[in-house]
């Protein structure tokens, strides 16, 4: 990337807070030219998100553009030098850092004392939120200064020195092979919903059946014993044991409860863990303590504006999932409402897995409602995605709920053309036994008078629950059932879901 767009690239990033301290800085910290530089700064940020250098041909702009590579650089590196600054308070890691080359200024001037009481100080804040490189580091720059000494009173401290180094090398070992087993989980899982590979299962099974994985007891750091807890939740969620995946999803929030420190550090880990426990909490049909941890998540505060969105995308999904399955839909549908604009404006700062999962459970949300309009103009958004192996299964069952939506606004003509492209689309990756049922299904009642409809939605009833009895998880099959047994019952699908039989 050229100096220019790397510059653009940078101020956009940059949060209203952070432009202004920018200004700021660069007023204390630029002496002559600070005018140009800043001159530079407005120009490019009044021109967000534009492309190239075009802004430069303005006339009020051509003092900017003499030795404008030279002046991009320098204002490139202003900028890191003012977010560093911003960011100090913020970042203990940071302040650590810099105690420790304070502490070898200090040593460097024979200035022991005071380097002693900065190294003792270093030790403590490092050990409290377990920043073992830098005790390291710290460990390290103090028995070369020792071994220098000609102090045989002082070189007694060294067997204890080791000693300590040993420990926290310990420690970050312990750390490592229990984040590198979280690693492998990923790998082998390649951020899948659901497993259902031999040779996935048998990936996560070698990696729970290793000793550190036995006794969380084995977990000595924080970020130890949160990775452990993940490694054992995550993976049992995907085999869909969400019963054997709670505890360690709720064990996991009390690491996270007995360091507040930690929670203040890294409030978007924190978050996501929660996120963890709601998503297999959702699977159990367990909603309880789902408000007080959704109020949880939004009471974090000072999160970065990207991390902020891209919460907002996940825990409004949750939310509108929440309302939905405890048939709260007027509600649900306000979150929608409150949030739709938002969330479109920055879903830029999402991943896939949001994006399409939101998507989708909106669609449900007015499915349900029986607003099929409003449904199928989300689920339009899905089948206007690029295709990608993410949330597979949301875009797949997505072509089949699309037809459904059909069906129910009455659009006989296009369905016939419309079941003929699906057909032929999935029989190149295979046609699973869902939508082998859903495609007869549809293909009898395009055809055949609506009182014969009782029929094959009674045989497609029964198919469903053949399907089912095989313990094979599949996507949308929940959502089809009730669909058609609403159908057959002559309720609503809202009255539906409020029936114990549908519970």
């Amino acid at each position: 990337m050229h100096v220019g767009g790397a510059l653009f690239s940078l101020i956009a990033t940059l949060t209203p807070t952070e432009k202004r301290h920018f200004r700021i800085f660069a007023g204390r910290h630029v002496i002559g030219e600070q005018n140009n530089y800043i001159d530079l700064f407005d120009a490019i940020d009044r021109h967000d998100g534009a492309e190239g250098l075009d802004f430069l041909a303005v006339p009020t702009h051509e003092h900017l553009v003499s030795n404008f590579a030279y002046n991009a650089h320098y204002l490139y590196q202003l900028i890191l030098r003012s977010l560093q600054a911003y960011t100090y308070e913020a970042s203990p890691a940071r302040k650590l850092r810099s105690m420790l080359d304070k502490i070898e200024l200090l040593i460097a001037r024979q200035l022991h004392e005071l380097a002693e009481k900065m190294y003792r100080r270093l030790l403590k804040e490092a050990e409290s939120i377990e920043e073992y490189a830098i005790m390291l580091q710290a460990l390290q720059i103090k028995r070369q200064w020792i071994s220098k000494l000609a102090d045989n009173l002082i070189w007694k401290e060294l067997p204890a020195l080791h000693e300590k180094e040993d420990e926290v090398l310990r420690k970050m070992l312990n750390e490592n092979e229990i984040i590198q087993c979280y690693t492998h989980v990923f790998l082998a899982t390649q951020n899948k919903v659901n497993l259902n590979k031999a040779d996935e299962n048998a990936a996560l099974r070698e990696i729970l059946a290793r000793p550190i994985m036995q006794d969380e007891a084995f977990a000595t750091t924080f970020n130890g014993r949160i990775a452990w807890q993940l490694i054992h939740g995550f993976t049992y969620s995907l085999q869909a044991q969400h019963a054997r995946a709670e505890p360690y999803y709720r064990r996991l929030l009390q690491v996270w409860e007995a360091h507040p420190q930690q929670i203040g550090l890294h409030q978007e880990r924190y978050a996501m863990s929660i996120v963890d426990l709601l998503n297999c909490c959702h699977s159990l049909d367990k909603y309880q303590d789902f408000e007080l941890h959704i109020a949880t998540i939004r009471s974090l505060k000072k999160l970065p504006l990207p991390v902020e969105n891209r919460i907002n995308w996940i825990v409004t999904n949750l939310e509108v999932l929440f309302y939905i399955n405890t048939l709260r839909l007027d509600t649900a549908s306000d979150v929608v409402a409150r949030w739709e604009q938002v969330l479109n404006q920055n879903q830029d700062f999402v991943n896939e897995v949001s994006i399409l999962s939101y998507s989708f459970n909106i669609a449900l949300l007015y499915f349900v409602k029986e607003d099929f309009r409003l449904a199928l103009r989300w689920l339009n958004r899905i089948l206007n995605h690029p295709r990608t192996l993410t949330r597979s299964d949301v875009q797949r069952f997505s072509r089949m709920f699309y037809l459904v939506l059909q069906i129910e606004l009455g659009n006989m003509e296009l369905l016939e053309t419309e079941l003929a492209n699906t057909r032929r689309a999935l029989k190149l990756s295979g046609i699973n036994p869902l939508e082998k049922a859903i495609l007869r299904l549809l293909s009898k009642l395009i055809t055949r008078p609506i009182g014969d409809w009782r029929i094959y939605q009674t045989q497609f009833w029964e198919q469903l629950g053949a399907i089912a009895k095989t313990g094979t998880v599949v996507f949308g099959l929940q959502e089809m059932q009730i669909w058609v047994q609403s159908r057959l019952a002559g309720h609503t699908i809202a009255d539906q879901l409020r029936q114990p039989t549908a519970n």
